[in-house]
């Protein structure tokens, strides 16, 4: 039985590519206050709200608790802007977590739109970091001051488009695209040769956005969710290596072609940081994170119970990495597990991150048993994307920031509502 959608989901997910309006001065608190508007809209106008069914499936209740440790860290927080942000972030996602009631005909629909914009932002990116001249006559003059700042800066780096008022956006949207993608791949057999193009498109929009700990993350979680998520025969097993020759040879086309032309700058870089690492000399290839990981470690040694303050790493952060970049653009450590050690402690650090835990080890569970079932259907698909969604935000939460950033927690969420969807389907057809 394929029950009735209230449209949260789709309306929630329309939204989150509004978050790319950053790049015209539209701050994220404002996108979560439409998020929150227009959902509750939605609801109301479309069969109501899906708040009962907290009481019969766990992974509301897991999301419920991050808001539950949140309140309880708050007294000890460093109070200032971005603090108050991530709750609202955890509050509302978690408010359209709980009244979201969906059904695969919406998650179909969702699914396609999902593949279109991400390859959209990786053409995007793509043509204009080819195009940096039609860039700089064209969009650039739109951009909001502060946004121009950071193209004008970061593109002497490597970097890429600085969309939604920073370099995360692009690559949470490709990601999402790309989860949902191989999802369907997946459940449809690994048939489909454009499938196996369109996620070249989507990879190479990432690699010339120029975010190192995003790309390493995609490339890990790809693999993963291709060899842990899906069955083995020799047929399927002999597509995957034929198309692994075929994206290297397109790899090494592309490395020829664009090596030398600046568009790889940022990747270079760091083996050329490696390279001279490995030979003896002082040189960080971690873009500065060794010492802000030293640093947490020391706050953690020094207060390992109950940390020095949930956001408060920010008042001992310092060193080269904090000169380099900003003073007030400094709040984090770039590894999710050290700051929670560092900031909350070991109370802290399981207390949040025992949800996140929780629903991994639930997907992976869940996507072995329908693996191992070659069980090709909507099911497998709903577990596909809702693990490829966390395994990426988990590995890249110990690269990055992106664990208190507004775009781990829409894309969470979306994974959270599809997943259960899967468990409410399966529960209504016993």
């Amino acid at each position: 039985m394929n029950e009735k959608s209230n449209k949260v989901l789709t309306t929630f997910v329309m939204c989150f590519y509004l978050f790319a309006l950053g790049s015209f001065g539209i701050r994220a608190r404002w996108i979560f206050v439409v998020i929150l508007i227009l959902s509750t809209f939605t609801a109301l106008t479309n069969g109501g709200f899906a708040i009962i069914r907290i009481s019969k499936f766990k992974m509301n209740w897991y999301i419920l608790y991050f808001v539950v440790a949140v309140l309880i860290l708050l007294p000890n927080a460093r109070h200032e802007t971005d603090i108050y942000n991530y709750l609202m972030f955890v509050t509302i996602t978690t408010y359209i977590i709980t009244i979201a009631k969906t059904n695969s005909d919406e998650i179909d629909r969702i699914t396609n739109l999902a593949i279109k914009m991400g390859l959209f932002f990786a053409i995007y990116v793509s043509f204009f970091r080819i195009f940096p001249n039609i860039y700089s006559a064209t969009m650039y003059r739109f951009l909001e001051a502060s946004v121009k700042e950071t193209y004008s800066y970061g593109s002497r780096f490597g970097y890429g488009l600085p969309i939604g008022n920073g370099y995360t956006f692009a690559d949470s949207a490709i990601w999402l695209g790309i989860a949902f993608l191989i999802a369907k791949d997946i459940s449809e057999g690994e048939r489909q040769t454009k499938y196996k193009i369109y996620l070249m498109i989507m990879v190479a929009g990432m690699l010339l956005e120029g975010r190192k700990s995003e790309l390493v993350c995609a490339v890990i979680t790809i693999v993963f969710m291709y060899y842990y998520c899906a069955n083995h025969s020799k047929k399927v097993l002999g597509r995957r290596i034929f198309y692994i020759i075929i994206i290297l040879t397109v790899g090494l086309i592309f490395l020829r072609k664009f090596g030398n032309s600046g568009l790889l700058q940022r990747f270079t870089i760091m083996i050329e940081r490696i390279i001279l690492a490995r030979s003896g000399m002082s040189i960080d290839f971690s873009s500065g994170r060794f010492e802000l990981w030293n640093i947490a470690l020391t706050l953690f040694k020094e207060n390992p119970i109950i940390g020095v303050g949930w956001g408060r790493f920010a008042n001992y952060a310092g060193g080269s990495y904090r000169a380099v970049l900003d003073i007030e653009g400094l709040r984090n450590v770039h590894n999710i597990l050290l700051q929670l050690l560092c900031e909350t402690g070991i109370a802290g650090t399981i207390l949040v991150s025992f949800p996140i835990i929780s629903i991994l080890s639930r997907l992976l569970k869940s996507a072995k048993q329908k693996a191992k079932a070659s069980a090709n259907d909507n099911y497998n698909k709903y577990t596909v994307f809702a693990l490829g969604i966390m395994v990426y935000s988990v590995l890249l939460s110990f690269m990055d920031t992106n664990f208190y950033g507004q775009y781990f927690w829409c894309v969470f969420a979306m994974a959270v509502i599809v997943e259960d969807c899967s468990i409410c389907t399966a529960s209504n057809d016993k």
